[in-house]
């Protein structure tokens, strides 16, 4: 029997509380619990994907459950064996580390093992709606509901529609599961139109890792706020925790924003009006040439020039090395964020206020100034005012154990891991005292790009309207002068994610088109990156979000972000769409 995509994903999402009746019928032995959205089956059930392609999961041996367009996928299993097996954790989950993904965007299989004598909780491969086909591959089960205990034997097949359960393996011998997570997302014919043209993306990704150049890469793409291509290649799990860096500014950005509306906080504002140790800034007056004479500043640091990287501020290595400014002593671990900002006011400014675009400290200096305004830690006040709002639940300024994923650099021609070496804007594996408003935040793929859809729907968020859409554009809008510039991220290495780039409200923002071979984007693109190989941009007009996740170190960090960029704007943009 073959179902429509509507049938298919009807009544089935992560709310639903009934299968839809085609699935009922699909088999004769099929029989309805007294739990709301579970069906079970034992014969074959087939559906379409997003691309027309027949979908088959089955009963019987590992080697028959899933089929497209009636060819077997062979590359999970091969043979009796069953390779990247995860194992379920005592503390409930597995780990999606060897999701595989082949034939349909977004679709992802998980086999995990749970030993004999195990409990483990709701597998956590799926934050959001999606339709899940899970089949016990070998062995016995007992999957645990609110109101009762279902027991599962190999060859069963269970379509799930959301209720809470965990998982129990009360017998001698372990039991293989799979897993088939389908996002739930009716596709657009236009996003379903491109989704062929992006095969390229994995591909490419895919590439970077079998050559050694990255561990792993997870990504987002959606148009119009449909998934268009979702994935995990290599080591890093589809659920990582990744080090943000500075993509942690646009979330920054966004909390004082909102204070902003609330009428808290003005663009205005002297920034002696929160951080007394700020008045009277004095500047250097050749702070390239050595010199450590100074004058005083022309005028104050006002809260835009926080916003607009016009303030002043660089980073240490920007300060003359006579004035003794060291990054720890301001992004220390020891220090709490107020300690490290409360040093920085000790040291004369760059430049005077509003007179160059630099990137530095602006951010963080934002950051305190939201706690001293909310009277919470920046952890606390990101999380209420940004975090929740969109349902971003697993990004934080720590991250729990395991789930930091590890960061790489190539060293004599093969990747090393460096995760002890890189610099800490926070302390990711635990709660801190400091928290860097420009890169101290960890993040999933998932939560990013709930973060991009957002500004892409001009304020509105999951929850309702987080800003309103006149603040989205005018954070979106350029507000860097041509003598201001140039845009950059890294003063020894140009990033070709500069080109054509300004600034707008604490986030990078495309001027002027650019097609020159490597780097393609349009005018109105909202765009940034991390130290890590994390990058991100948003287009309103043509309706992308997207999002690539590493955790590497080296002078090419930028490719994945480029080499999307291109792929997608190719599929996405027509002939002139650039501009």
């Amino acid at each position: 029997m073959t179902l429509s995509r509507r049938e298919w994903l009807g009544g089935l999402a992560a709310t639903s509380a009934t299968v839809p009746a085609a699935l009922a019928k699909a088999s004769a032995g099929a029989q309805r619990g007294s739990q709301a959205g579970w069906t079970r089956l034992r014969r074959i059930v087939t559906s379409r994907d997003a691309r027309g392609n027949t979908v088959v999961l089955a009963d019987g041996e590992p080697t028959n459950v899933l089929e497209l367009n009636g060819t077997r996928i062979s590359r999970l299993w091969e043979g009796s064996r069953v390779p990247d097996t995860v194992p379920f954790t005592a503390d409930g989950g597995l780990t999606a580390g060897n999701a595989y993904r082949d034939g349909f965007v977004g679709t992802s299989f998980y086999v995990a093992e749970l030993p004999g004598g195990m409990r483990a909780g709701q597998i956590p491969l799926h934050r959001s709606a999606s339709v899940d086909y899970m089949a016990i591959l070998r062995g016995r089960v007992v999957m645990v509901l609110p109101d009762r205990r279902v027991e599962l034997a190999q060859g069963d097949t269970i379509v799930q529609g959301g209720a809470d359960h965990s998982w129990d393996n009360p017998f001698d011998e372990s039991c293989l599961l799979l897993f088939v997570v389908v996002p739930a997302v009716d596709t657009s014919h236009r996003a379903a139109a491109v989704m062929p043209k992006l095969a390229e993306l994995e591909e490419r990704f895919a590439a970077l890792v079998r050559r050694g150049e990255r561990a792993g890469v997870v990504w987002r793409v959606s148009c119009e706020g449909q998934l268009i291509s979702a994935g995990s290649i290599g080591q890093h799990a589809d659920d990582a925790l990744f080090r943000l860096y500075s993509m942690t500014r646009a979330i920054t950005s966004v909390a004082g924003l909102r204070l902003i509306e609330a009428g808290r906080l003005s663009l205005a504002d002297p920034l002696e009006r929160y951080l007394p140790e700020f008045a009277a800034p004095r500047v250097l007056r050749d702070p390239r040439g050595g010199s450590l004479e100074t004058t005083a500043a022309k005028r104050s640091i006002r809260i835009l020039d926080l916003f607009t990287y016009t303030a002043g501020f660089g980073y240490a290595p920007d300060y003359p090395q006579a004035l003794g400014l060291r990054r720890d002593d301001v992004l220390g671990l020891p220090l709490s964020t107020a300690e490290g900002i409360r040093h920085l006011a000790r040291f004369p400014l760059l430049f005077e206020p509003g007179g160059r675009w630099h990137y530095g400290f602006s951010s963080d200096v934002l950051g305190r100034v939201i706690e001293v305004i909310t009277g919470e830690s920046l952890a606390q006040a990101v999380r209420r005012l940004v975090c929740e709002p969109l349902d971003m639940r697993d990004t934080d300024f720590h991250a729990p154990s395991g789930r930091l994923a590890a960061a790489y650099a190539r060293r004599e021609g093969r990747l090393v891991d460096i995760s002890a070496q890189l610099p800490k804007s926070s302390d990711y594996e635990r709660p801190g005292r400091l928290h860097s408003g420009g890169g101290g935040l960890v993040a999933t793929a998932d939560d990013y790009w709930k973060f991009c859809e957002m500004l892409r729907r001009g304020g509105e968020g999951p929850r309702g309207r987080l800003l309103a859409t006149s603040t989205v554009e005018s954070m979106l809008g350029n507000r860097m002068l041509p003598e201001q510039g140039p845009l950059f991220w890294h003063q020894s290495v140009r990033s070709p994610a500069m080109s054509g780039g300004g600034w707008g409200l604490g986030i990078g923002v495309r001027v002027a088109p650019v097609d020159d071979g490597v780097l393609r984007s349009p005018v109105g693109e909202a765009f940034w990156g991390g130290l890590a190989g994390t990058g991100f941009f948003v287009h309103r007009a043509s309706g992308v979000s997207a999002v690539v996740m590493t955790q590497y170190l080296g002078s090419d960090s930028d490719d994945p972000v480029v080499m999307m960029r291109d792929i997608v704007y190719r599929a996405l943009l027509p002939t002139g769409g650039l501009r």
